[in-house]
Parts: structure tokens; sequence; C-alpha cells
């Protein structure tokens, strides 16, 4: 028996549409698949074609500096345009994509971004080849640079403060001018033939109260109170010009009794005279005490702000005790504390303290005589009633009585220390010598070397397309190590002096347009002269600090430095103009020094960062004779590493240019660097070759179509940072 089965359609049509599902899955897996595979090939296709592009460096460049770069003129839509096609043409025959569109876009040039593209280029390739002896020497410069700045400055603190002393005595020194009637100058006393020269006008002693002596005007030096005395009429005795006003007004009133008019008449005229003399010395004194005491008042704040320098001065010395010498520091020290055991009292002529009070007693005095002066002038003698008269006399009595309190007794100035000898020269000879020294102070150290006269006239080098400066960052271990390789990378791939020196024969004069390029990249000079004259000047900056601290802490220089500045300025009787002098003479005796100095570093000697005795080449006769002969050591440059001398605190000619290039700006040094590799790439025969012009990074991008009018692009930045 067969028995009939039911058949459902459902089962088929659930089946056709799951295998349309798997099918089109399957499509679109495909298709994926190929636009994944087609976009790679497109994103390695504008790899390919950006690189190469950027392949086309320019070859003297790498070769001479190991450093890329890309000529705008290579680094352009048409050379992009013609790798993009033939890479997408090698596509075309995979993929349907057809080319559409290329461009080159954000171009970075090499002077764009403070030179970012030389600086980091300079690292990358210092780094590839960094090791250990490197890196300790960055911190051995370190440590020498930091010890050399620090002493600069404790230097010159010491010297400021000196200054600062010596400029407050010597405003205390119109205190002679003011009270004493005596003209002054910075040196003190304005000397003629010998003797003092007067002032005109009137002055804190200038009243007296008898016959004129040297116990009325308090002057005890004959060379002086001689000078004083010429004078008719300098000092004014009060008393006397009282006495004579009286008697004018009882001759005044004889005159009217005997009806003498003309006697009368006469007498009027005299009286008039004597109180308007006597008026106007009583203003005149009373305003030059005060003048005076504001200068001691101001001499006294003047004081205590020094003090609170010196105490400053003092603990910064004390907190370099880690960097510096303990000797050199003691020294140091010594000097500063000098200051506080009575080197910032005021000049030794007179006392401040003794002179304020009796000022300040004479001026409350003239203050109420003043005040009975005025009430008198009011008073007309030829208006008055004859019964008034001895009125008015009385009223002089009680002005002669209370001007009696003024005194001279602590006004005293001290002249005993004062040479008078017409042929005192003063600092005459060492500021000559000074000048002298400055403005021959290459030449000095040139004596015997021909220098090169290489120059340049190009207006366009990378330098004049600097806009910013960048010479502040982030103190951290990197950035300290990062500014060591590139300046480790300046002084191994560019010439100095000294290079030339050592080796002339096997040196090109045409390496470039200036024989001295390490020069031009920290002096910035169009010619070899210049920048080396400019080096000059730098270095000697440098040493001079260092000589001058030997100098301080040297008892023995500094003794024969206060013995000549005695001997030129001991006629002053000042001993703040003495301190003045002895400085500026160790001042000009370091700066000698420091010729001698950069002379032996021309000569391609290692000198001591810090100054010993046995270093010491110039004696204070041979600066004064004027006398530079330095006999030629035998150069023992190549004796020593860098490592080593840095280590050991000896720098060569080259390590100080290190030193100079550390304290220059950032983006200053990397311009002027390709300032240099440009003059180098012009001396090869690229007359027309400029860091402006050529590109370190930049973005290319490709357009292609593909499928039914699909676009797409895809972009690429490559550089060679």
């Amino acid at each position: 028996m067969v028995s009939a089965k039911k058949v459902s359609g459902q089962v088929t049509i659930y089946a056709a549409l799951s295998l349309m599902v798997v099918v089109s899955l399957i499509v679109t897996c495909v298709r994926y698949a190929k636009q994944t595979q087609m976009f790679a090939e497109l994103d390695m296709s504008t790899r390919m074609s950006i690189e190469s592009v950027f392949a086309g460096y320019h070859n003297q460049l790498q070769d001479e500096f190991d450093i890329l770069a890309l000529s705008n003129q290579q680094c352009s839509d048409e050379k992009f345009e013609y790798y993009a096609r033939n890479n997408i043409d090698g596509m075309a025959n995979v993929n349907d994509i057809q080319y559409r569109s290329s461009y080159i876009q954000d171009k970075k040039y090499m002077t764009d971004n403070n030179g970012e593209g030389l600086e980091k280029q300079i690292l990358l390739y210092m780094k590839n080849g960094i090791c250990l002896d490197i890196i300790n020497e960055i911190g051995n410069i370190d440590k020498v640079t930091k010890k050399s700045d620090t002493l600069k400055k404790l230097t010159d603190e010491i010297m400021d403060l000196d200054e600062k002393v010596v400029m407050l005595d010597q405003s205390a020194l119109k205190l002679i001018e003011l009270i004493e009637g005596l003209k002054i100058d910075n040196n003190g006393m304005i000397l003629s033939n010998g003797l003092p020269e007067l002032v005109q006008s009137g002055f804190a002693k200038q009243i007296i109260l008898k016959e004129l002596s040297m116990d009325a005007v308090s002057i005890y030096n004959s060379n002086v109170y001689h000078c004083v005395t010429l004078s008719q009429n300098r000092y004014v005795n009060v008393n006397k010009l009282i006495d004579d006003l009286i008697d004018c007004i009882e001759l005044y009133s004889e005159s009217l009794t005997e009806n003498n008019t003309s006697e009368a008449n006469l007498c009027l005229f005299m009286y008039q005279n004597h109180i308007e003399r006597l008026s106007n010395v009583i203003l005149s004194v009373k305003e030059k005490s005060r003048q005076a005491m504001d200068i001691i008042e101001e001499y006294n704040s003047g004081k205590e702000n020094i003090c609170k320098l010196v105490d400053k001065c003092e603990n910064n010395i004390k907190d370099a005790q880690d960097i510096l010498e303990t000797e050199l520091v003691n020294s140091l020290l010594e000097e500063v504390v000098g200051f506080k055991e009575g080197e910032t009292k005021a000049v030794e002529m007179f006392f401040v303290e003794d002179l304020w009070k009796n000022l300040n007693d004479n001026y409350c005095i003239l203050n109420n005589t003043n005040k009975i002066l005025e009430s008198i002038k009011r008073i007309t003698l030829e208006n008055i009633k004859p019964e008034e008269w001895e009125e008015l006399k009385i009223q002089y009595y009680n002005l002669r009585e209370e001007i009696q309190g003024i005194s001279n007794k602590k006004l005293v100035i001290d002249y005993s220390n004062i040479c008078f000898d017409n042929d005192s020269k003063g600092m005459g000879v060492i500021s000559q010598l000074k000048e002298l020294l400055t403005k021959s102070i290459a030449e000095i150290v040139l004596a015997d070397y021909s220098l090169s006269d290489g120059s340049y006239n190009y207006n366009d080098l990378a330098e004049t397309y600097m806009n910013t400066t960048n010479n502040k960052e982030d103190f951290n271990v990197e950035n300290k190590i990062n500014e060591g390789l590139i300046h480790q990378y300046i002084v191994n791939r560019f010439m100095c002096f000294t290079d030339i020196e050592k080796d002339k024969h096997n040196q090109s004069d045409l390496w470039c347009s200036l024989r001295y390029p390490l020069e031009y990249i920290i002096a910035g000079q169009k010619s070899d002269k210049e920048n080396i004259s400019q080096i000059i000047l730098k270095l000697s900056i440098l040493r001079e600090g260092v000589n001058i601290a030997h100098i301080i802490a040297d008892s023995d220089k500094r003794n024969q430095a206060q013995a000549l500045a005695i001997s030129l300025m001991g006629f002053t009787g000042n001993a703040a103009i003495i301190k003045a002098a002895q400085f500026l003479i160790m001042g000009v005796w370091a700066y000698g020094e420091s010729m001698i100095d950069i002379r032996r570093l021309f000569d391609g000697e290692e000198l001591n960062l810090l100054k010993t005795k046995e270093d010491w080449k110039l004696s204070l006769q041979s600066l004064l004779s004027f006398n530079f002969e330095l006999s030629k050591q035998n150069n023992n440059a190549d004796k020593t590493t860098s490592i080593k001398r840095w280590s050991e605190g000896k720098l060569n000619y080259k390590d100080y240019l290190t030193i100079l290039l550390m304290t220059m700006d950032k983006t200053l040094k990397l311009f002027r660097t390709m300032s240099v590799m440009e003059l180098r790439i012009i001396a090869l025969g690229d007359v027309d070759f400029r860091m402006n012009r050529y590109v370190y990074q930049a973005t290319g991008t490709i357009g292609v179509q593909y499928g039914e009018k699909q676009l797409c692009e895809r972009s690429e930045q490559y550089g060679y940072i």
C-alpha cells in the first residue's frame, strides 16, 4: 500500500535566501579584500613617491656635513607627479584605478622653526655615534663652565661692591665743599699751584665769632689756612658786624641831633649794607648746613644698604665652596670681610657723626637767629622815633647773644695725609694705560701672526632669515646632553685659528671664503680679522675675572697694587680714593695678564682655568712699561685628550671657544652654522646654494579614482628628522 506524502515549498525558499546571503557575503569579502589591497598599495605608492622625491637630497651638503636637505626645485609637484604616475600606473594593471592628482604641501625649510631641521639632524647624527667618552666630556665641560661662571659672578660682585663703597665715599667728599668752602672733584680737593681752590659761594663754617685765626675757623693745616685767608671777607665775624650795626644806630642818632644830614645818610647806607650782609650770611650758612646734613643722612642710609650687600656677597661666596677651591674661597671672603671691618666708613678726613651734630646745633641756632633778624629788618631806621633807638639796640644785643652758640669746633677736616705737591700725577698714567690696552689688545695678541684676509659679501645667508631667538629651555639632563652634542658637532666640523696655524701646509685656502669658520659662528662678522678681534675681546672678559680673583687671593700682588695706588693718589689723603685706585690698578693688571693668556692660547698652550702663582706671567713693572714680550712655549695641545683637559681644568683655545659657544643663543648658533655650511657649498661651486631654499620635511598627497567614479586620496609626511 502506498501512502501519499505532502511536501512544503517553504524549505526551498529559505534555502534560496540563505544561499543568496552567503554568496553576497563572499562577494562583499572579496570586494573588501580587493579594496583593502588597493588602499594598501596606494599607501605604499604614496610613500614610495614622496621617498623618491626626498632621495634627491643635496649630495655635497651630505658629504661635507652629514646633513640632508632637498632643494625647493626638487621638492616640487612636478617631481612628485612623475613618481606618483609611475607608481599608480604599475597598480592599474592589477586594480581598477586611475591616477587623478598629486601635490606636495606643508614644506618645512631648513631656516624654519628656529633651525629645527639642522638641530635634529645634528642630534640624530651625533647620537648614532655617541659613546661614554662624549657624555663624560659634556659633564666635564659643564663643571668647568660652572666654575668659570661662578668665579666671574663673585669677582664682579666684589668689584661692584667696592665701586659702590667708593661712590658713597666720593659723595661724602661734597662735605668738604659745603663745610669748608674748598672745590672738590672725585679725587678730593682741586689743587692749583699746590694750594686748594676756593668756592665762590657760601659754606657752613663761614661765620666766626672772633678775630680770624686757626681756632676760629678750625683749620689746623698751614697750607689750607694760608690759602683760605688770602681771600678778603671770606669769613664773617658776626660779633663785629653786629657791633658795627649798633654803632650805625648810635651815629645816626647823633647825626640827626646835630642836623648833619650827609653823615646821617652815610649811616643809613652803611646800616643797610651791614644788615643785608648779616642776613645773607645767616641764610647761606643755614642752607649749606642743611645740605651737608642731608648728605650725611644719605651717606648713613647708603652705608646700611652696602652692609646688606656685603652680607649677601659673603653668603654667595660661602655657597660657592662646593664649586671653587677652599683657598680661593677664603681669599674672597677675606676681601669681603674687610668691608665689614671698617672699609664702609666715610673718607677718613672727617667723622660724619661729629659733623652732623655740630651742623644740626648750628642750624637750630641760625634758625632762631634768622627769626630775630627778620623782626629787626621790619624796622626802618629812618622812620623810628628817637625813643625807640634803644629798643632796636636791645634786639641786636639779643641777636648777638643767640648767635654766640654757633661753633666750628667739631667741623674739623683732617688734611694731614694730603700731599700738596705740584708734581702729583694722580691716576692719569693708569687710565691712559687702560685705554691703550683696550684699543690695542688685538695688535698685542697677534703681533707675531699673519691673519687671513678672508671675507664674504653675501647678504642673503641663513643668518639673515632668523626671526626669533630661543635661548631659554627647560633645564633637564636631556637638554644638557643635546646642547653638548651640538657643540661637539660644531667644534669637530669647523676649523679655527689654531687648527690653521698648526697645519698650515695641509689646510686649503679655499675651504670657504672664511678661513676661521668656528670663530665666525661665535662672532658673526664678515671677515676673519673682525671675527678674531671679537674672539679676543670675549676671551679677555673670561680671563679677566679669573685673573682679578687671583690678585685678590694673592696678598703680594694686592699689596703691590696698593703701594702703587698710594704713590699715585696719596696726595688726596682720601682712603676711599686710594682704594678705588688700587682696584683700578688690579683691573688693568688682570686685563694685561688676560692678553698674555690669550697669546698663550693662540700659541697652542693649555691654560689652567684658575690662575696660580707659578702660572702668572705679567709683572706690574712690565705692565707699566708696556712690555708684553712672551717667549713661545712648546705646543702641548696634542699631548692630552679633550676629556683629560676638561677633567683637569686645563683648556686650550678650542676649549675656550666651546665655552663661548655655550653662552650663545641657541637659534643664533644654529643659523650661523647654516651660514658657514652655505659658504662651504658656495666654495665648492654651487653659488646659488641657500638653506632657506632647502626642505627637510614635507607632505605628499595622491588622488585616484576606482570603481565607478569613486575617488580616494592618500597623504604621507616624510622628512629627514
